[in-house]
């Protein structure tokens, strides 16, 4: 076929069109009618996370009016709306060894359950009048384990009727807002709701002072306590 033929037969396939020629093939276009695909589906936005509820942190020291810092003490909040939260999991531990409670100290929060285990090579028992919790655990030998709930807020002083030498002390707190005072007379409660509370500082060596307190979101706060002594 003469080129000139051919050229006219090439313009009409481009636009589209089915023509049937002798020796000729010619391939059909799309149908107008064939629905064109789907957009692509955009996807949702990432909720963002909700914010955090706001807090703030106490920081500040616990010394004695004589100076320095008590052995034993802790910094506690009391008041609004902290207690009726339920109790850290954990079972703390106050073993006895070496004829003496380890450790002598101990803080939880109100709820909390601890375990007493005798680690000693001889019988030993323990016990407890104060009124926040009375108890006697009875005596039993080296390897076994008795535990005590702690249900009420307060200070309980242990003992052994075998070995009078042996004292402990546990303080239990209304919630987990509490921090134990370092050797440097040091404490720190992080992630403290805003509210108003009572902040405690007891030590079984110099006492107990307390403080209003008043706290908004930011921080941290520093409050100094000091004690007199009993």
């Amino acid at each position: 076929m003469p080129f000139r033929h051919v050229a006219p037969i090439l313009l009409l396939l481009a636009a589209g069109l089915a023509i049937e020629l002798p020796g000729v093939v010619c391939l059909a276009t799309a149908d107008e009618n064939t629905p064109a695909p789907p957009p692509a589906a955009t996807p949702a936005p990432t909720p963002a996370p909700p914010p955090k509820p706001a807090s703030v942190s106490i920081v500040g020291t616990v010394l004695s009016t004589a100076g320095g810092a008590p052995k034993h003490a802790v910094v506690y909040l009391e008041g609004g709306q902290l207690s009726g939260q339920p109790p850290p999991a954990e079972r703390p531990t106050i073993s006895q060894r070496g004829a003496r409670f380890r450790p002598e100290f101990l803080v939880i929060t109100v709820g909390q359950t601890v375990n007493m285990p005798n680690d000693d090579r001889i019988v030993h028992n323990v016990f407890s009048v104060s009124p926040v919790k009375r108890f006697d655990l009875g005596h039993y030998p080296q390897g076994e384990l008795r535990s005590v709930t702690f249900d009420k807020p307060g200070v309980i002083e242990l003992y052994c009727n075998i070995h009078e030498n042996m004292q402990a002390v546990v303080v239990v707190t209304p919630s987990k807002f509490y921090g134990q005072v370092g050797e440097d007379g040091r404490y720190s409660i992080p992630n403290v709701p805003p509210g108003k509370y009572r902040l405690v500082a007891y030590s079984p060596e110099l006492g107990q002072e307390s403080m209003q307190v008043d706290l908004q979101p930011g921080g941290p706060v520093e409050f100094a306590l000091k004690l007199k002594g009993k």
